[in-house]
């Protein structure tokens, strides 16, 4: 557990991410309990497609928002500290399948991920998955063992993947990964009593409700936009990419990052690696149920294969662990054959490679592969404000940013409220308006200008160069450049107005 706080909470402060989904979960989540304004849709699916993720998220996070006063850096860490808590998880589903030493260095082994890490950091709904997918497999495990606990185990298993469809809807799929597990065990799901399979059912439709409870109150909206995309041929990849090498190219990263992480996804080591791991797992499932229900873990993705693929780096949540479990069976059975030095310094060599990349990326928080817009550090925002009060110097001031979503003010709007008011007291005026249907709002421009006006603009990564000189074609009108400066990715601009009438 202290190896995992060391790896997740190494350069918190630059480390913590805070973008539109973030800013976004930050206002609907906290507007649940202040407001007491009940959610029964969640934030809108990647795409624009009209499909909505469940708002469970939100109703867990509000609370944590409330906890520390809307400040993100006490949300990154508590999302940290709860995916650091996976390892007892891991220890528990490690020591089913393989025995206690297997459950030890796979609860190393997540300590150390980099996959791992990232998604500690990553304060979004997808990254809730690591923990409740791992539920399905421990639920499994309980039926095959025959646990005192296994009157729980269909609510784990139909129970997390109910809760990861409420975090993603992709993780939908992990309903087909539960029955293909009662497949396997149907000898043994014979012994269930009727309680369980009842508890197992409501557990599921509860935790589901507010997707059901949606589409009875939209007319069945989602089943109908789902029918219609899968009649018009809708697919999640874009035309011309094989989902064959996207699962090979997904395959390999789960095997990168979570023990080799400096490599490229397709070196040698890892490669070779991957074909060993994925041997020995598949040999030892021919005559151990515990390594079929780790088999169908690892490459649970095919499911998704099926279905067309997607290319989201989310889309692995919850798989690596399987990895890392089948990983340190392996390690353990050659440890047990022949007693040497070889594992630890294996061991030490996951360590190396993780904890490079690991002291190497989290300066710049997360990986471009996990997000649409690389650089929203919070503490580069947090300097970005400072300096535009600092310039201020206690005036008035007007800002006119370039972001992404364009014209939306969600983030700083959240940012200036939550931090700079407390502080200093009072709120700029913000040029650009706001696109409506997005939460938060800065006071807009009345009669004439400040004299103090500034362009800010955030993190350049997919912002079309049209709309950057756009922005600063109509901010020239108004104003001139006094001096400018980069904060980490931002670009901020300190102007006078052009005005002589300014206030």
């Amino acid at each position: 557990m202290l190896v995992a706080l060391i790896f997740r909470f190494y350069a918190f402060r630059e480390s913590t991410y805070f973008g539109y989904d973030q800013a976004r979960d930050a206002f609907e989540s906290q507007d649940i309990y202040v407001n007491r304004n009940i959610k029964i849709l969640g934030a809108p699916v990647t795409g624009d497609i009209g499909l909505y993720h469940g708002p469970l998220y939100w109703y867990i996070t509000g609370p944590i928002y409330l906890l520390f006063q809307g400040n993100p850096y006490g949300v990154s860490a508590f999302y940290r500290v709860v995916n650091a808590l996976g390892i007892l998880l891991v220890f528990v589903i490690a020591d089913k399948i393989a025995g206690r030493k297997v459950g030890i260095i796979s609860a190393f082994l997540y300590a150390i991920s980099f996959e791992e890490t990232q998604y500690s950091f990553y304060v979004g709904n997808p990254s809730l998955g690591v923990i409740f997918i791992p539920l399905i497999y421990l639920g499994a495990l309980l039926i095959y063992k025959k646990s005192k606990y296994r009157s729980l185990s269909l609510t784990l298993m139909f129970g997390g993947a109910a809760a990861a469809t409420q975090m993603n809807l992709m993780f939908a799929y992990n309903f087909g990964v539960a029955i293909l597990l009662l497949i396997v065990l149907r000898k043994q799901i014979k012994e269930l009593t009727r309680s369980a399979w009842v508890a197992g059912f409501f557990s599921t439709l509860l935790i589901l409700s507010t997707y059901i409870m949606a589409e009875f109150k939209y007319n069945f909206r989602s089943v109908k936009t789902v029918i219609g995309l899968l009649g018009s041929g809708y697919g999640v990849m874009e035309a011309g990419q094989s989902k064959y090498l996207l699962f090979g190219n997904k395959y390999l990263t789960l095997f990168k990052d979570n023990i080799l992480a400096i490599f490229p996804n397709n070196s040698f080591v890892v490669v070779v690696i991957a074909l060993i791991i994925s041997a020995w797992v598949i040999y030892q499932s021919i005559c151990k149920i515990e390594y079929k229900i780790l088999l169908i873990w690892i490459f649970s993705w095919v499911l998704l294969m099926v279905l067309g693929g997607h290319t989201g780096y989310y889309t692995n949540a919850g798989i690596g662990i399987g990895v890392i479990i089948g990983i340190s069976s392996f390690l353990v059975n050659i440890s047990n054959a022949r007693p040497t030095f070889f594992v630890p310094i294996v061991l030490a060599f996951f360590v190396f490679t993780n904890g490079i990349k690991v002291v190497g990326q989290s300066p710049n928080s997360l990986i471009m592969e996990m997000i649409t817009q690389t650089g929203m550090k919070l503490s580069d925002e947090y300097l970005v404000i400072d300096k535009m009060y600092q310039e201020a110097n206690g005036n008035s001031f007007t800002v006119r940013e370039t972001g992404i979503p364009y014209k939306v003010q969600t983030v700083w709007a959240y940012l200036f409220k939550q931090y700079a008011l407390p502080k200093y007291g009072y709120l700029p005026v913000w040029e650009n308006g706001n696109t409506l249907g997005f939460p938060g709002e800065l006071p807009v421009p009345a009669n004439g200008t400040t004299c103090v006006r500034f362009l800010l603009r955030e993190p350049t990564w997919g912002l079309p160069q049209s709309l950057i000189d756009s922005d600063a074609e109509e901010e020239n009108k108004f104003s001139k450049v006094i001096t400018s400066e980069e904060i980490g990715g931002f670009s901020l601009e300190y102007r006078q107005s052009t005005d002589k009438v300014c206030r």
